[in-house]
């Protein structure tokens, strides 16, 4: 992506900690000893490509942020912090509310993936500089099977041409911006791609790390930590040489 492209990530962290059995939300449980949402924001901090970050949190939470995460750690390129809605897509609204209108393109990252890394965001922003639209995904390798509402098998889907989408997720910002607006109040959208592609815009897709896993449960925590731990004992052996 060039770098006169103005390009500002929406981080999504108003997830709550129902599977995780928490009742701390799952972006701010410690991860290494700093919160998830720490390490989903610090790459594209890092970023040469990233304008500014806007964080969505949880109403209660948007001072905690600014003073335990923003401040604490210093975030700079984190310009606005708001408050998010009762869906995700009403979150993501708030967040481009607070995106700064000259933006070229806006990526939209969970909160809860502190596994995504600066050469993979570099990817998928190529990615979208090139059509106008890409996301993060992984191919399917587990057999997948319909069943019905008791549990049993109707059919097997063949899996040659599904993936499973990760974030982030990046397109223009006049791309996004009418999905949102063209969004009609039933659909039932789990992602920004899917906003985007019920607009009829087109999506490339990049494919992602295995490992950029969105936390959900404390397994996944345990996992992450480790994956962390790991890379940060590569950084330092590579220093030491």
């Amino acid at each position: 992506m060039k770098m006169d492209n103005k390009t500002a990530v929406i981080i999504v962290a108003g997830g709550s900690g129902k599977r995780m059995k928490t009742k701390e939300p799952k972006q701010f449980l410690s991860l290494l000893g700093k919160p998830v949402l720490f390490h989903s924001i610090l790459p594209f901090q890092q970023s040469p490509k990233v304008r500014e970050i806007i964080l969505v949190v949880p109403p209660g939470d948007l001072e905690w942020c600014q003073k335990n995460i923003v401040s604490r750690f210093g975030l700079s390129k984190v310009t606005r912090i708001v408050a998010g809605g009762k869906e995700r897509i009403d979150s993501v609204r708030e967040g481009l509310n607070a995106v700064d209108p000259q933006t070229d393109y806006i990526a939209v990252h969970d909160g809860a993936r502190p596994l995504i890394d600066c050469e993979t965001i570099e990817r998928v922003f190529d990615g979208a500089l090139e059509t106008g639209a890409a996301m993060l995904v992984q191919p399917m390798t587990d057999t997948v099977k319909k069943v019905d509402g008791s549990g049993n098998v109707i059919k097997t889907i063949p899996r040659h041409d599904l993936r499973l989408a990760q974030t982030p997720q990046i397109f223009r910002a006049e791309w996004l911006r009418k999905a949102y607006d063209l969004l009609p109040e039933n659909l039932q959208a789990t992602d920004d791609a899917s906003v985007v592609e019920h607009a009829g815009y087109q999506i490339k897709t990049v494919c992602g790390e295995k490992i950029n896993v969105k936390i959900t449960t404390p397994a996944d925590l345990t996992v992450a930590a480790f994956i962390l731990s790991q890379r940060r004992k590569e950084h330092e052996d590579r220093d030491r040489i």
